[in-house]
């Protein structure tokens, strides 16, 4: 019998082919960022307009200046400056004094604080330092220039609307300080500073019991068992001086 032939191998199966590597894509270009907007210009704060400059005409004697500087408007607010003179200015009189912020004259009241060889009673003197109080209108961190002037002869300083009245006569008992309506009472007796207060005649307070100090002892002192004495050192528009003397 016929061997059998043997068995051929199995033809061998090409070998699967491999992917050939994919070639990266070329880069796509980042998206651009819109560029930032620039801010719009800021507009500027709104400002006080300026000052019209103080003419310097014959009867100037000197400005001052006032600055607001806590950012509140301020309307008719005090104002005390002592304020030198030129012997050359001749002056002697504070009745031909007058303040000006622009072309329009501010309330005030001048006191004569010394003169020019002499004494301040001597009223032939010129004036060498005067005290000028005054009401002024000043805007929120704004200036105001005030211009003192020699207004000549006959002139009256402006009083303001509410001007200060001191009445040490018609009551023996107290001093009085009005401002119209609003009126305030320095007892005599016992030096209270605040021994009636009224506004349009009705009392707001009374001080009888006298005034209370508190020490830093924790004891308290009265001015209820002592004599005080009061006197009036200024009298006048826009400034008043009451000053009292008492013990505790």
């Amino acid at each position: 019998p016929e061997e059998p032939a043997p068995d051929e191998p199995a033809p061998e199966e090409p070998a699967p082919e491999e992917p050939a590597p994919e070639e990266p894509a070329p880069d796509e270009p980042a998206p651009e960022e819109p560029a930032p907007e620039e801010p719009a210009p800021e507009s500027p704060a709104p400002t006080e307009p300026a000052e019209p400059p103080v003419e310097r005409g014959p009867g100037l004697l000197t400005t001052l200046s006032v600055m607001e500087e806590n950012g509140f408007a301020r309307a008719g607010e005090p104002v005390t400056a002592g304020v030198p003179l030129a012997r050359e200015a001749g002056l002697r009189s504070v009745d031909r004094l007058a303040l000006f912020a622009g072309d329009q004259e501010v309330p005030a009241q001048f006191t004569v604080l010394s003169r020019w060889g002499g004494l301040v009673s001597d009223e032939g003197l010129p004036i060498r330092w005067v005290l000028v109080d005054a009401l002024v209108d000043v805007p929120a961190l704004g200036q105001r220039t005030l211009a003192l002037r020699d207004a000549g002869a006959g002139h009256r300083p402006l009083a303001p609307a509410s001007a200060i009245a001191i009445d040490a006569a018609s009551d023996p008992e107290r001093v009085w300080v009005s401002t119209g309506s609003f009126r305030v009472a320095v007892g005599r007796a016992r030096g209270t500073v605040l021994d009636r207060v009224e506004l349009a005649g009705r009392e707001l307070v009374s001080g009888e019991g006298g005034l209370v100090f508190a020490g830093t002892d924790g004891a308290s002192y009265r001015s209820a068992a002592s004599t005080a004495a009061v006197e009036v050192e200024t009298a006048g528009p826009v400034r008043a001086v009451v000053k009292v003397t008492m013990g505790l």
